[in-house]
């Protein structure tokens, strides 16, 4: 398995990606395959959700921005903006 993390921002040098299992990471593979743009992220997000919760969001996106944090697991991006990194690692 290999895994590495980019950072796109130096102010925020300190954080890394977001990873997935080997067996995650093939599954997605397939996911992406079957949408059928080999250029696609799985994106993970959090946003504010009810009254004092946050909901996650998973969902495939070819739209990165330069400050985005990627990480890499077997061939699969993974992808997150700043704020959502801090609080799913």
């Amino acid at each position: 398995m290999t895994t590495e993390a980019r950072m796109t921002s130096p102010n925020i040098a300190q954080l890394q990606g977001v990873t997935l299992t080997s067996s995650a990471a093939a599954k997605v593979k397939e996911l992406i395959a079957s949408e059928g743009d080999k250029d696609m992220a799985l994106r993970v997000g959090v946003k504010r959700s009810g009254c004092s919760g946050y909901a996650y969001d998973m969902f495939f996106d070819s739209a990165i921005d330069p400050t985005d944090i990627v990480s890499e697991t077997d061939g699969v991006r993974v992808v997150a903006d700043a704020a959502s990194v801090t609080m799913v690692t």
